[in-house]
């Protein structure tokens, strides 16, 4: 990416880029995967499954770094920027979403499904992390859950 601002003087959150720090957008991940399983056990049971990773976030880093430098220089008036202790790398790892659901098909036009939510939440919470928007050194954890539903179709 190489963009430039047509007043340098600009307070953005898209990228660091255009103020010599890094060259990655601030709020996404450079490399993102999913994995998707769905496995027909039998005539009644389904289980399927997803793995999102999303593999770090090195333009957030970017970004919370020139924000600092920002704020070592005096200006107090971007104070509500993110920032990170230095050696802080949190926010800035991969990210991972495990889910997955049993699906009992009772007949044609009954189901029941149990849905397990971002289940590497309960190793560690880390793993579920999102960064907020415009804030990079900040992130929250998407909680872990269980959902159960009943499907009737008619």
């Amino acid at each position: 990416m190489d963009f430039s601002l047509r007043v340098p003087e600009t307070i953005q959150a898209f990228s660091s880029e255009p103020y010599g720090f890094g060259d990655d957008l601030a709020n996404w991940s450079n490399h993102e995967s999913k994995f998707q399983v769905n496995y027909q056990l039998n005539s009644r049971w389904t289980l399927n499954s997803s793995l999102r990773v999303f593999w770090g976030f090195p333009g957030a880093k970017d970004q919370a770094e020139y924000n600092k430098a920002i704020l070592d220089g005096g200006d107090k008036a971007v104070n509500s920027l993110g920032l990170s202790e230095k050696g802080y790398q949190k926010p800035f790892n991969e990210s991972a979403f495990l889910s997955f659901a049993l699906i009992y098909r009772a007949k044609e036009n009954i189901d029941a499904r149990v849905d397990f939510h971002n289940v590497l939440g309960w190793l560690d919470k880390d793993y579920n992390k999102r960064n907020y928007v415009l804030r990079m050194s900040e992130y929250r954890a998407e909680a872990a859950a269980i959902s159960l539903s009943l499907r009737y179709s008619f």
